[in-house]
């Protein structure tokens, strides 16, 4: 079972945490965010325990995988705290503002040796599925 950590309680944060809900080989076990009390909010929906940062979380939990549900001009900060961490990665899209921050991205990430992975999911709708056969 992978135990995931949900950083950003905000929209996305919320839609990620209902998915992780039902996936069988995951269990969100965390979730940070600046705001304290949205975190507490959508912690206690998920039986999970609630932080103010993702330093903090990971100081108290033993987590494999950081899911980055922030806007993306936190992106690049977090990939790289969470892959110096050792923490394989899901980032919300797009990457980052800049080429040469998702390319920093990418290099932190393969010398850490953990994955990095967006969650690009549009791919898998019906309507790029057809055209994509088309």
């Amino acid at each position: 079972m992978i135990k995931v950590a949900i950083i950003g309680a905000g929209f996305m944060g919320r839609m990620h945490a209902e998915v992780y809900r039902n996936l069988s080989k995951a269990n969100l076990i965390a979730i940070a965010d600046s705001d304290l009390e949205k975190a507490q909010l959508l912690a206690d929906k998920h039986k999970a325990n609630a932080y103010s940062s993702l330093e903090e979380l990971t100081n108290q939990e033993d987590i494999d995988a950081v899911d980055i549900c922030l806007p993306t001009f936190l992106h690049k900060e977090c990939v790289i705290k969470a892959a110096r961490l050792g923490k394989d990665i899901l980032c919300e899209k797009p990457i980052a503002l800049t080429l040469e921050d998702a390319e920093e991205m990418l290099q932190v990430a393969k010398k850490a040796r953990v994955k990095l992975m967006i969650a690009q999911v549009i791919r898998f709708w019906q309507e790029y599925v057809i055209l994509k056969k088309s």
